[in-house]
């Protein structure tokens, strides 16, 4: 099966959201949110935000994805390839 993400215009379009604000504003599980966006950013299709860091606490910023307003997401399949006898 061949999947091929599309991004339309316009791509200047943005929502900055962690992988957190994604999966709860989606139903989604903490890892099938993280899985989605860095499949977008390895695709070119999402980029990288500046990370966000909560004033007064301690540790790591939190990293912020630059995602488009747009998006549609079209799935391709290919027939299996058929078996010798």
């Amino acid at each position: 099966m061949q999947k091929k993400i599309r991004v339309h215009e316009p791509y200047d379009c943005v929502h900055e959201v962690t992988i957190k604000e994604l999966a709860d504003a989606n139903g989604l599980d903490y890892m099938e949110a993280q899985g989605f966006l860095k499949t977008l950013v390895k695709l070119g299709h999402c980029q990288m935000g500046k990370p966000r860091k909560v004033d007064g606490q301690k540790g790591k910023p939190t990293n912020v994805y630059l995602l488009p307003i747009y998006l549609e997401l079209t799935v391709m399949e290919q027939q299996p390839a058929k078996r010798a006898a």
